[in-house]
């Protein structure tokens, strides 16, 4: 299984926003793609008013090839364009990391 993790900056004030365009448009485009979100959270632990709060993505796919048909797949809709182009003013920064259980020799080894 591959893990994705992204990590959004959210603008101070701006959480419940970025927070709802995830769920309505952009989690419903990763199901189509087999990416399942496994887990949502920020940090702090609490909305930060005067700096931003990290938005914690955890997404889940069934293996190597289903990530790249997922990167391939929505890299070229213009739905998952149009949801960054609309998140990005609302945002400080993002980053993706993936991840993949070491012992899970059917990943990377």
């Amino acid at each position: 299984m591959i893990h994705v993790l992204d990590v959004l900056r959210v603008e101070p004030g701006r959480l419940d926003d970025v927070l709802r365009r995830v769920r309505d448009e952009y989690e419903p485009l990763m199901r189509e793609r087999d990416m399942a979100l496994a887990h949502t959270w920020i940090a702090p632990a609490v909305e930060l008013a005067d700096r931003p709060t990290e938005l914690l993505l955890v997404w889940a796919l069934p293996d190597v090839a289903g990530f790249w048909r997922m990167r391939t797949t929505a890299a070229g809709d213009a739905r998952v364009l149009a949801f960054w182009d609309g998140v990005e003013p609302l945002l400080v920064g993002r980053e993706r990391r993936l991840m993949c259980d070491p012992d899970d020799g059917t990943v990377w080894r």
